[in-house]
């Protein structure tokens, strides 16, 4: 474990407001997140250190579904990469794009597909095997010198980086001129954040290393040569899910139950009778008041997730 500093401004004045342990029982460790008492930004300290944070990447942290849940899992996918899609085709409809933490590279290959030119970075080696399998050009560092991306995305992964400023240092560099960066990350100063508290899906500690509210997260853009275009709080890919596994958080015994049944096929086997007995029924009940509850709390910019798009400050 190690101490850090405030990202955004060096500040080493924070205090705790929350603690957790992993929601895959992957430790033991009561993980904290501090805020800055400087700029508010929220972020984990301590936290582990690279070595220690490979044992959080495991294996089948893409996921390895059962049969039947890969068919609903690549049909939800299939969905949530077209909404992705749209979200880049406000700006540019064709030309090379770069993901960074690009995951098992299926979003990659849904716009390969629609014949742009796709590279991406990923840093787990579980992700970036299996990008290889799909002969996706993948690196393990930002280092593409002298390229010039027209679209630079991040789907929930700047919240994973050791340092987001350095990140977006790089991408600051390889974005074309009138290229666009997108991000979609959790927002900390949602009300499902507000309400559940170490309960919350997206909290997932210590692999979210930094947990931004949209105030500290274009003070982090801005610092690093950016301007914000615009700001969208309605995310159907994330939100009514978020919202309604954080709410099955307060009550199932296994931490993220569906979650890690549905994605990983693998939960960690106690009281897996009961916990199915809970998950289900509440699926159908949950299912559409968490919808139009998660999109209430997007009208008052308090939703689970926020996406982000910018362009170099010129």
């Amino acid at each position: 474990m190690k101490h850090v500093k405030c990202e955004i401004c060096g500040s080493d004045n924070s205090n705790a407001v929350c603690s957790a342990k992993c929601p895959d029982g992957t430790s033991r460790e009561n993980f904290i997140i501090n805020k800055c008492e400087i700029c508010g930004f929220v972020f984990v300290n301590p936290r582990p250190d690279k070595d220690e944070m490979r044992s959080f990447y495991f294996e089948e942290y893409y996921g390895k579904p059962s049969r039947i849940m890969k068919i609903v899992a690549n049909s939800a996918i299939s969905v949530f990469s077209f909404l992705r899609k749209r979200r880049i085709y406000k700006y540019k409809k064709s030309g090379k794009l770069l993901d960074i933490g690009c995951g098992d590279g299926v979003f990659l290959n849904y716009m390969r597909a629609r014949d742009w030119k796709v590279f991406g970075v990923e840093t787990s080696e579980s992700g970036y095997k299996l990008c290889e399998q799909k002969k996706i050009n993948v690196s393990k560092e930002l280092n593409f010198q002298g390229e010039s991306f027209d679209i630079i995305t991040l789907w929930q992964s700047l919240e994973h980086m050791e340092s987001p400023a350095r990140v977006l240092r790089e991408i600051h560099k390889v974005l074309s001129e009138n290229g666009v960066l997108i991000i979609s990350a959790p927002n900390i100063n949602s009300m499902e954040y507000a309400i559940f508290k170490k309960f919350w899906f997206h909290l997932d500690l210590p692999r979210h290393l930094n947990h931004f509210s949209v105030a500290t997260l274009k003070k982090l853009l801005q610092k690093s040569g950016f301007k914000v275009l615009k700001t969208e709080h309605c995310s159907f890919e994330y939100n009514p899910y978020g919202l309604m596994q954080t709410i099955m958080n307060t009550f199932t015994p296994e931490f993220n139950f569906f979650y890690k049944f549905a994605k990983r096929n693998k939960t960690q086997g106690k009281k897996f009778i009961l916990n199915m007995a809970i998950t289900l029924p509440s699926l159908i009940i949950l299912a559409i008041p968490a919808f139009f509850i998660s999109y209430v709390f997007s009208f008052f910019k308090r939703g689970g997730v926020v996406h982000l798009y910018a362009k170099k400050n010129s």
